[in-house]
């Protein structure tokens, strides 16, 4: 079975990136997009970086490409997906194996997934730090929990670092 999974992680991500894009073509431009075109934002840096590799590439923003700018989220949602696929199948802890698979499945029919990656903003970046973070505590969870304090200490210490970022 875990030779031919690869087929199922596939299918799954041309389903979401077909239905977010005819999703993507029907809502307007607007609001918050512009200022993640406009602006570079620091929180959001790997965004940023590819938006202004698509402005060299594809040039400025007009009708007929937004819609190249907002596939920017499958490239995210493309992320999700092959960590997840990595993880089913490189993972000996089989609940982090099932977990990765249910997973792959929950994001290929949730809604918000699939509009948040058609939304030119870093929502879907997000998520796939969200992801990666979450399996990250799931598998060392012995040594999370030993070292609690230390997660504690550094969550505490990046609200700071956002906060002087903004001052």
């Amino acid at each position: 079975m875990k030779s031919n999974i690869w087929i199922v992680f596939f299918s799954l991500f041309i389903a979401q990136s077909l239905f977010a894009i005819r999703f993507g073509m029907k809502i307007p431009w607007g609001g918050d997009e512009w200022f993640s075109y406009k602006n570079l934002t620091v929180m959001a840096y790997p965004f940023s970086l590819i938006v202004s590799l698509f402005k060299e590439i594809i040039g400025e923003l007009n009708s007929q490409n937004y819609i190249f700018y907002r596939q920017q989220g499958l490239l995210w949602s493309f992320l999700v997906y092959l960590f997840l696929y990595l993880v089913n199948i490189k993972s000996k802890d089989i609940y982090l194996s099932h977990l990765a698979l249910f997973l792959a499945f929950f994001f290929s029919v949730n809604p918000y997934f699939l509009e948040t990656s058609q939304f030119f903003r870093y929502y879907q970046l997000y998520i796939f730090a969200s992801v990666v973070f979450t399996f990250g505590i799931i598998k060392y969870d012995y040594e999370f929990s030993q070292k609690r304090i230390w997660f504690y200490i550094f969550m505490i210490i990046s609200f700071f670092i956002h906060l002087f970022l903004f001052i």
